[in-house]
């Protein structure tokens, strides 16, 4: 198993967690991560799952952003970083 480090600041708080823009492998990065709140609950989960999954499936499009990856724990999503951009 590859780890890979990350260098983290925080750039949007939201209810679903944190967005963070990073450097990973060279790149610029924005790691979306789901954080545990009173609501939390594996209904949460799924969605975010199903959010990775769908963008697993898209094709390279410019107005799309692309997916890296994903971190099962805590769980998050690594995209791409636009400057400007929304997740």
């Amino acid at each position: 198993t590859r780890r890979y480090s990350f260098i983290f600041r925080k750039i949007i708080s939201k209810a679903y967690g944190v967005v963070f823009k990073a450097e990973y492998r060279n790149q610029i990065v924005a790691v979306k991560r789901l954080l545990p709140t009173d609501e939390f609950g594996e209904a949460q989960i799924q969605e975010f799952m199903r959010e990775i999954a769908m963008m697993k499936n898209l094709r390279p499009h410019p107005s799309v952003v692309t997916l890296l990856g994903f971190v099962a724990n805590p769980l998050s999503l690594v995209t791409l970083f636009y400057e400007n951009g929304s997740l």
